[in-house]
């Protein structure tokens, strides 16, 4: 026998005020000859349809779920959560995979810093000019960073400190008076260029020339000292 009854039926109080009403929480004896059925069931629900009374929905009867319905709500509950947690894993794999796929492209912010470090480290390396003293023995002994660049006045010298030591970088140069400009070789050498092409004998040759011998000689003195020169390089404060 069923323990729980849906019935749609009109309540007779609402045409019969000497009828008792049906409220929530009442017995109400059910009798169906039929069915052999006389008891008491509680109503535990009711819907009332104000437009339609004869469409009232009663419940009569409180329903009850037996084992294997909660074993069947439990099982639907567990595979439930079994795929959304599959569901779960799914979207955490494929975030994985993306993320991997960007760091792909990036280094990690310690091999970052790192190598900034040493670009910081290179930069502040560079020579920088900190001003003049009058001699070697002048310069700081204190207090001094890796590029700290002075001119030492009595020698025209540049000296910067590599952080050990002061590293001469530099000094004036001082060309000896017996040695002629480029302007001036530039003249001699068109002139004795003149004489060789006229065939001018030695004793016509005027006494202010110079024989191609000598003059080869002054060329190579000059190129070697220009050499030297650019090889040195001048720095701020030298000559």
């Amino acid at each position: 026998m069923a323990v729980t009854l849906n019935i749609k039926a009109v309540d007779l109080h609402v045409i019969d005020v000497d009828t008792k009403r049906i409220k929530l929480g009442d017995f109400v004896r059910v009798v169906s000859a039929p069915h052999e059925l006389d008891k008491y069931f509680l109503c535990s629900k009711i819907i009332l349809d104000l437009q339609s009374p004869e469409k009232t929905e009663f419940t009569l009867g409180v329903s009850y779920s037996a084992m294997t319905d909660r074993q069947v709500a439990n099982q639907k509950k567990s595979q439930d959560a079994y795929t959304i947690a599959e569901n779960a894993n799914t979207t955490a794999s494929g975030a994985s995979t993306q993320v991997a796929n960007i760091t792909g492209n990036y280094v990690d912010k310690v091999t970052f810093m790192n190598f900034q470090s040493g670009v910081n480290e290179k930069l502040t390396a560079v020579c920088h000019y900190k001003g003049s003293v009058s001699t070697y023995s002048d310069l700081p002994t204190s207090g001094r960073t890796v590029g700290d660049t002075y001119n030492v006045a009595d020698t025209g010298a540049n000296y910067t400190w590599s952080g050990s030591s002061w590293d001469k970088l530099s000094e004036t140069v001082d060309v000896p008076t017996d040695y002629v400009t480029n302007e001036t070789l530039e003249a001699l050498t068109a002139r004795v260029a003149t004489i060789e092409e006229t065939g001018a004998t030695k004793e016509e040759i005027p006494t202010d020339y110079v024989t191609t011998e000598t003059f080869a000689s002054l060329v190579e003195r000059v190129e070697a000292l220009e050499a030297g020169a650019s090889d040195s390089g001048e720095t701020e404060g030298g000559e």
